[in-house]
């Protein structure tokens, strides 16, 4: 798997970086784990580095 970036999208009108972090959090303590049967899972380091934690609104994206 090749993460190059994770964002917190917006869900009505919220942004929930927080929730990003958790999940990382939770992989990390299993990261280990998975290698054992697969390698190539990333670092928890490196997908906390890869998410974007600022987050501007994605109005401009709205298509009409």
């Amino acid at each position: 798997m090749n993460i190059e970036g994770i964002v917190a999208t917006e869900v009505q009108d919220e942004v929930n970086p927080k929730r990003i972090e958790q999940i990382v959090e939770a992989y990390g303590k299993v990261r280990n784990n998975l290698e054992l049967h697969e390698t190539g899972f990333s670092e928890a380091e490196y997908l906390k580095n890869a998410s974007l934690k600022e987050f501007q609104s994605m109005e401009w994206m709205a298509c009409k």
